[in-house]
């Protein structure tokens, strides 16, 4: 354990490094991310304006642009986490650096940008609804860490299922129709709304939205963050379990390949020891015809 340590922090510039590549990257994905939920904002209120709408309309509909724009930032950064998590996984092993910080890294932008869209909004919107700022910084740290857990256990599961990305864009696509995008959910809820919020990006989504629009409301709810802790708790077993089967099961398959040369390397020289007899074996058959042949004559 101590050595780990050790070498986490001898190996601290190079993961510094790594992480800033990895930055240049990626940084362009979320500063166009950030612009188009500007644009989206700003074109709201200008239809606000022009339309004379009430209060109770435009909170509905800047309650729906929030949960799209969570929703968004949880599809890209969790498509990008898991990409570069499979990637960095094996070669940053080889080095003992973690793996896992890269895609803290694109967490972490993902909740600076969609905290600056959050106070946006929140200073937009009707002056009838009140913001918690407290409760907005919480579920967005939920969603960070709730974008790390899951992009490990997808990246790890795109080592066993190659055509993962197609399971991922169906599952994404799925998920938007399943969360309060297209609908707001009643005050009181009936089962299939009890159902959808089993859904973990449901109650990020739904949660930020309405710590936004309507305040402390979003924190009343304790049962439900229970469940969603217990629900990364659980997570983060599957991870370790994941971790462990695949390392196995690369270690087995290192294992075979080293098997399968050494036994292509044997036949091989078994090959060439028995080509040798052979020919060693026909010369001296042809020196003793020969000498027979001596004698005869």
């Amino acid at each position: 354990m101590i050595d780990n340590i050790i070498l986490y922090f001898k190996n601290l510039p190079h993961l510094i490094t790594y992480c800033v590549r990895r930055l240049k990257k990626i940084w362009k994905w979320f500063a166009m991310s950030l612009v188009i939920g500007i644009i989206l904002v700003l074109g709201l209120e200008g239809i606000f304006d022009i339309n004379h709408n009430t209060d109770i309309a435009q909170g509905r509909w800047l309650f729906r642009v929030t949960s799209l724009i969570v929703f968004g930032h949880i599809v890209l950064s969790v498509y990008l986490s898991y990409k570069f998590y499979r990637k960095d996984y094996m070669v940053m092993k080889s080095f003992h650096i973690s793996s896992v910080t890269p895609t803290i890294v694109i967490a972490l932008l993902a909740f600076v940008d969609m905290f600056i869209l959050g106070l946006i909004i929140a200073f937009l919107k009707p002056i009838n609804f009140e913001t918690f700022l407290l409760s907005l910084i919480y579920y967005l740290i939920m969603t960070s860490i709730f974008i790390g857990v899951i992009a490990v256990t997808f990246g790890l599961l795109k080592f066993i299922l190659k055509r993962f990305d197609t399971i991922y864009f169906i599952m994404s696509a799925i998920c938007f129709f399943i969360v309060p995008i297209l609908f707001i959910p009643k005050t009181h809820l009936s089962i299939v709304d009890h159902i959808l919020m089993l859904n973990p990006v449901y109650y990020l989504v739904h949660g930020s939205a309405q710590s936004i629009i309507f305040g402390a409301v979003s924190m009343n709810n304790i049962p439900y963050h229970i469940y969603f802790i217990l629900f990364l708790a659980l997570m983060c077993v599957i991870n370790y379990a994941l971790v462990r089967y695949i390392a196995f099961d690369k270690y087995d398959s290192l294992n075979d390949t080293h098997l399968e040369n050494d036994l292509t390397h044997l036949s091989d020289d078994n090959g060439k020891k028995l080509e040798h007899d052979g020919v060693f074996n026909n010369n001296e058959n042809a020196n003793e015809d020969n000498e027979m042949i001596g004698k005869n004559e």
